[in-house]
């Protein structure tokens, strides 16, 4: 029996059934103890009363008047129907390796005397499941998009839905004002300095040549990829993966497997028969044993792996959002919604 773990979306691959646990993260535990002027640096000190006033706040062209106080209930909202997205993808994914989806062939190259596992795909991964698992990437960034928008009426402005929009920086560089000076991240119309140096201590330049790494920086990429086409993801196996010929005599030959994604008739093991052994005529008839676990990965390449599960990816980045980005925010807003006094 092959051991999982559990916050991965992965399944013991063609040799047998999978062992999948549910799991839902959700969203960390707050906590309004912390001293926020000490631990941010900051003064920040905030107007009482409604940050929305008359018609000043608008919804593109829907033209209905927002009055209300600064509120992370919207963000929440967005960040928990995501966490259920990457549960509904890793539920298909459990029901598309339950399925059989792929099967190993054995070919012999006569030449080298060796006998080749090839994977051979009998049903591809379905388009669902790209697109549930972009919908739960959406739902973080919007949600960071919606926090910016709080932090906008939190400083008693208002925010904005032209350019330049008010949404949520993620910079790979450190941005540069108009005179080519460097600069902390904002949010248009503005903020103010305390959060500004925020929004500054949760950006992925703060990792140098490794930005495009952070969780923010491939969040947006993936974002942006599933805006203008379905994420194309494939199956894999992780390097853990071994497989083993067993001939009618139960003499078994075995190793790893190449790790990565595989494709269809892709060859992802090799064994090398002993020198002088002919090929026997029931060699086709030979069994095939093994352990492992099959994976979902991305396939596009991007800022991300193909030797992991896209759903630990994607995992990764909910939990930046909701356990770093929103926490660190958190206590600016008290759980009546109202802003700090």
């Amino acid at each position: 029996t092959t051991a999982i773990n559990p916050r991965r979306c992965s399944y013991p691959c063609f040799f047998g059934r999978r062992s999948h646990r549910r799991r839902f993260r959700g969203l960390a535990t707050f906590s309004k103890s912390r001293n926020t002027s000490a631990f941010f640096g900051t003064g920040i000190s905030y107007p009482s009363g409604v940050r929305c006033v008359g018609s000043s706040c608008w919804f593109g062209s829907i033209g209905s008047t927002v009055m209300t106080l600064p509120s992370l209930a919207g963000v929440v909202e967005r960040m928990d129907r995501a966490y259920q997205h990457l549960i509904e993808f890793d539920d298909l994914c459990g029901t598309y390796f339950d399925s059989g989806p792929y099967v190993p062939r054995l070919e012999h190259h006569a030449q080298t005397n060796r006998i080749f596992v090839v994977h051979r795909v009998t049903q591809p991964f379905p388009l669902r499941g790209s697109v549930v698992l972009g919908e739960a990437i959406q739902n973080a960034r919007i949600a960071l998009d919606y926090l910016a928008w709080q932090l906008v009426l939190l400083e008693g402005r208002t925010p904005s839905v032209i350019h330049p929009r008010t949404q949520f920086p993620v910079h790979s560089k450190l941005p540069k004002s108009s005179n080519g000076a460097l600069r902390l991240p904002d949010v248009p119309p503005g903020l103010s300095h305390g959060l500004r140096n925020l929004l500054d201590a949760v950006q992925p330049y703060h990792r140098g040549n490794r930005a495009d790494k952070h969780p923010l920086s491939v969040l947006n990429a993936l974002a942006n990829t599933d805006k203008h086409h379905v994420l194309n993801v494939t199956t894999g196996l992780l390097r853990s993966a071994q497989s083993f010929l067993v001939d009618p005599l139960g003499t078994r030959w075995g190793g790893d497997i190449r790790g990565g994604a595989v494709r269809h008739d892709e060859v992802i093991q090799v064994f090398q028969l002993p020198p002088g052994m002919g090929l026997p005529p029931n060699w086709r008839e030979w069994g095939i044993e093994g352990k492992g676990e099959a994976f979902v990965a991305f396939e596009q390449p991007g800022p991300w792996s193909r030797v992991e599960a896209a759903s630990v990816v994607v995992e990764r980045c909910l939990d930046w959002v909701s356990n770093i980005v929103v926490a660190w925010f958190r206590p600016f807003f008290p759980p009546d919604g109202g802003p700090n006094s």
